[in-house]
């Protein structure tokens, strides 16, 4: 997200407020919660040129196959686990996406190192969400990890039949939403039919997590990602647990996840960041609740073989879903001006290039779009230069000692680090890129990401 989206979304955020969206209240949390992300990303579309939220499709059709067998493969996993009362001190959900380490291997690098060096390992049972990707291998610690298709289309099956009944005991909450949302956008009755179907998955997937955690008898619970276990964070509350969340990318201002008012209800006891400059309120949670953990990652990485060969005259480009076609246009001018320099493109993994920016990167010599299936702290070890605009990439090649540079021209408008000398080359024109590729490397600014210390999340309690 550019500055320009960022200030279109704090102004809708002032409309939130203003119209007391977030004080309709369902289940002691805000109703909003459940919807505020889809109608920021459009209050967003509709006033920024460019947005872009387009993603990658699914592999192949195999998807639907495997989720069946996944589904088996859960709920037998389930099963055990409530049949033999196993009980466990740490219920962790993992980032739904996997990295891939090699062939086989995939990892979840946000919760499965912290798990491996803390006393979180003694007691612990990790929830794998379902994911667009197929993982044709082994994942990491396949023993303490159980699939979550059974919850997910068991709650389904039980919302069909309790739709109406949850629809009708909240139809205040709902009307009440539905009218203050109508200042802004003119809503059709097809968004209020939507809206009763979701809560109704909603409340069933609490329901049901509630009382797996009742049965495991866990004290706390994991996750990646807020918006994705709003129901894991809700029903963790209620059965009083203590909720803890970690950082998954940088954030710098303003974003469409955690942007608003904290809620005790909705949003996790505790932050974990993997760097002391990521201290901020910019994750919406008191200042008091951020722990600086560190990032543990790194040691799996450093001690992987590095089998793939160097690129010596190489600028690896990181791309993401709200810049593409902006992204390739600048990439080609570059490689016009540096005809011996090789651009890679890396997409997000959630991104997926228009049919017109393939075809016309086919026409330069010096542009290919790299494989971004391998994990991309294990690219960036090929690579020695590095450019891009906002993407976490970009951080995590400072942090392995790269030349890194932020596009900051023809639109690109990167979000400022407010960190002195923070490490980053900054590019205003065609020119500079001359200047990145000759710069001494400074290492960049080791707040971003610190050495890991179990420690500072072993004294959370």
């Amino acid at each position: 997200m550019n500055i320009s989206e960022e200030k279109i979304l704090e102004e809708f955020i002032k409309k939130e407020d203003e119209l007391g969206l977030n004080d309709v209240r369902y289940m002691k949390m805000p109703l909003w919660r459940l919807f505020r992300s889809s109608y920021r990303i459009k209050y967003i579309k509709a006033r920024s040129k460019g947005y872009n939220t387009q993603t990658a499709q699914r592999e192949t059709a195999l998807w639907l196959w495997y989720n069946v067998k996944y589904f088996i493969l859960s709920t037998l996993g389930f099963a055990k686990l409530l049949i033999y009362k196993r009980h466990y001190d740490n219920i962790v959900f993992s980032f739904p996406r996997l990295q891939r380490l090699n062939d086989s291997l995939y990892i979840d690098k946000f919760t499965d190192p912290v798990i491996d060096r803390t006393n979180i390992k003694k007691s612990v049972c990790v929830f794998q969400f379902i994911n667009r990707k197929i993982y044709r291998g082994r994942r990491w610690e396949e023993d303490r990890v159980i699939r979550m298709e059974f919850v997910v289309y068991f709650s389904v099956l039980l919302s069909v039949f309790l739709c109406p009944i949850i629809a009708f005991s909240a139809r205040n909450e709902i009307k009440s939403l539905y009218n203050k949302l109508n200042h802004i956008y003119r809503l059709r009755i097809t968004e209020y039919v939507k809206w009763c179907i979701k809560l109704s998955f909603f409340k069933c997937e609490v329901d049901l997590y509630r009382f797996i955690f009742k049965k495991i008898k866990c004290k706390k619970v994991y996750v990646v990602n807020r918006m994705v276990c709003l129901p894991q964070i809700v029903a963790a509350h209620q059965c009083d647990l203590l909720v803890l969340e970690f950082q998954h990318g940088v954030t710098l201002g303003n974003t469409i996840l955690y942007s608003g008012r904290y809620d005790a209800v909705a949003d996790p006891d505790y932050f974990l960041i993997f760097g002391e400059v990521w201290r901020g309120s910019q994750f919406a949670i008191p200042l008091d609740k951020i722990v600086n953990i560190g990032w543990a990652y790194k040691d799996v990485i450093n001690k992987l073989p590095l089998k793939d060969a160097f690129h010596k005259n190489a600028c690896l480009v990181v791309s993401s879903p709200e810049i593409s076609d902006k992204l390739v246009e600048t990439i080609l001018l570059l490689a016009r001006e540096y005809p011996s320099v090789e651009f890679h493109i890396r997409c997000h993994p959630q991104e997926s290039l228009s049919t017109k920016a393939i075809e016309v990167i086919k026409t330069s010599l010096n542009v290919q779009v790299a494989d971004n299936k391998i994990d991309s702290f294990m690219a960036l070890r090929t690579y020695s230069f590095v450019i891009g605009e906002n993407s976490s990439v970009l951080f995590e090649a400072l942090s392995m000692g790269k030349k890194v540079a932020r596009l900051n021209f023809n639109g690109f408008n990167p979000i400022p680090t407010h960190v002195v000398n923070d490490g980053f080359c900054y590019i205003y024109d065609l020119k500079d890129f001359k200047v990145f590729l000759d710069s001494k490397n400074n290492h960049g600014q080791t707040g971003f990401y610190n050495d890991f210390n179990p420690d500072n999340i072993h004294s959370i309690y």
